[in-house]
């Protein structure tokens, strides 16, 4: 479906991705995960044509199709960016379709009506979260081959992020393939096949994505010299960092005292591998 082969992009001389290389199949979701500012965007403009790249980018056989726009017309994209403000959401909808020679699968008012979008409000009126459900009313709603989303879960409700990934999964098991990036490892968490890691403009394929973590914050502890011997948990400053583990859990709070206990927050950390 997609190759990348020795992809770099350089903005005033600094290296912003280095030989990236990367193989996306037919059916499946890819997750691409890194902290902000490491290139995610930029990986994702490079596919699209946007921006200027040395190295080889292939979509279905083909190394020009950035340059045909019937080819390109397989390639949904969602990027964090606003467009057509002046219009309300119904004629955003006919334009999308007028400029791109393209047929959504639904009639316009059925696509707004899943999500939640008012007919005739400017787009410009809209908050971000409703911005971000018509960008994905437009994405998730023509029957493309591939989709490049750019952080889709930001702006949307809970509800809103279970109906993406149920919609997602679908059209993975229709044969559409999927590059997804989100800066909330959850969110992606079991749907994806598998993950790359972004980093120092490298992209390392990531057998096992997130190891989690259980943090423990303190502000006394009078065990702490014991607990010290407990394999499987680190010490932090105030933190107690344990591997995921019900039972390691179980017995480190019973070193705590009854007065210390109503002074614990837990939380749950996930890390890449």
């Amino acid at each position: 479906m997609l190759k990348i082969t020795n992809l770099s992009v350089s903005f005033s001389k600094k290296n912003i991705l280095k030989n990236i290389n990367l193989n996306v199949k037919k059916g499946e979701i890819v997750g691409l995960i890194g902290n902000n500012g490491t290139g995610k965007t930029t990986l994702m403009k490079a596919i699209l044509g946007l921006i200027k790249y040395n190295g080889e980018i292939e979509f279905q056989g083909s190394t020009t199709f950035q340059k045909n726009s019937f080819e390109m017309q397989r390639i949904g994209m969602l990027l964090q960016e606003d467009t057509y403000l002046n219009l309300n959401a119904l004629q955003t909808l006919t334009m999308i379709e007028i400029l791109n020679n393209m047929s959504f699968k639904e009639n316009y008012v059925n696509i707004l009506d899943g999500y939640s979008l008012p007919y005739k409000r400017k787009v410009k009126e809209f908050s971000f979260g409703m911005k971000q459900r018509l960008r994905l009313a437009i994405v998730l709603n023509y029957p493309y081959d591939l989709l490049i989303l750019d952080e889709p879960y930001v702006g949307l409700d809970p509800l809103g992020v279970l109906k993406l990934q149920e919609k997602l999964l679908d059209l993975k098991n229709n044969g559409v393939s999927v590059i997804i990036s989100s800066h909330q490892l959850s969110e992606i968490d079991g749907m994806c096949d598998r993950f790359v890691y972004l980093s120092d403009g490298k992209l390392t394929e990531t057998e096992k994505l997130i190891s989690k973590k259980i943090i423990l914050n303190f502000d006394s502890f009078d065990n702490l010299e014991r607990i010290k011997n407990v394999t499987g948990v680190n010490i932090n400053n105030k933190e107690l960092i344990l591997n995921n583990n019900t039972e390691l859990l179980y017995d480190v709070l019973s070193m705590f005292k009854k007065e210390e206990m109503k002074k614990i927050e837990l939380k749950i950390n996930q890390y890449i591998e």
